[in-house]
């Protein structure tokens, strides 16, 4: 199914798993906005890969661990594209140098504040945008480390299972006063559908989606 007019923003999108999804999204049809930290070059590859396929796409530079990088991502999607219809949660920060008890703060900081305040962050940004289209999907990759309980991801995975349960309770703060709407919310173990508004795409093991009438 080919879904025109639609824009999803991937964060961490200019490899692994966050490449992936942008790519196949353009395929989809979707507008990519893909955010990216330190490797400019790899997301403009991903940029240009899509525009080459015909599809659009945007990259913007963003640090999800700053209060600020959600609202500019936000910004720059609506600049450019005028609406945001899907969002992937995907920018995560690992580390398995050490236990638990054994992590500097400063680690341990950097890794909550990208993967569990920045998804929060990215949520609350979208979130405004899609209560006016009056749909929405919001997608937070989440990670098998957290049935496995490695010793030295520790952080990362606390980080991670922060995401599983409260994702769906995330619904609570959008709920408009009047105006219905439905967004889904999904927490992802980083392969079975994910389904959106219009179409579906697959991921590695993700949960059912979780509809959330609004």
């Amino acid at each position: 199914m080919v879904l025109k007019h639609q824009t999803a923003i991937v964060t961490g999108g200019s490899r692994g798993i966050g490449k992936a999804i942008a790519l196949h999204l353009s395929a989809q049809g979707f507008n990519i906005v893909l955010s990216f930290k330190k490797d400019e070059k790899a997301a403009a590859q991903v940029v240009s890969d899509i525009q080459k396929s015909g599809g659009a796409a945007e990259m913007i530079r963003a640090d999800l661990s700053l209060a600020d990088s959600a609202n500019d991502i936000t910004r720059t999607t609506i600049e450019r594209f005028g609406r945001i219809d899907v969002l992937i949660n995907n920018a995560g920060v690992s580390s398995n140098k050490s236990l638990i008890a054994d992590t500097p703060d400063l680690e341990w900081n950097e890794i909550i504040d990208v993967n569990l305040h920045g998804v929060f962050r990215m949520m609350k940004a979208v979130v405004p945008r899609m209560r006016q289209q009056k749909k929405g999907n919001i997608v937070n990759l989440s990670s098998n480390i957290t049935k496995r309980l490695a010793p030295t991801f520790g952080p990362y995975a606390i980080s991670k299972a922060a995401l599983e349960t409260p994702t769906p309770l995330a619904a609570t703060f959008i709920r408009p006063s009047s105006k219905p709407a439905k967004i889904c919310f999904n927490p992802c173990p980083s392969t079975s559908p994910i389904k959106f508004e219009a179409g579906t795409f697959t991921l590695s093991n993700c949960t059912s989606p979780v509809s959330i009438p609004l």
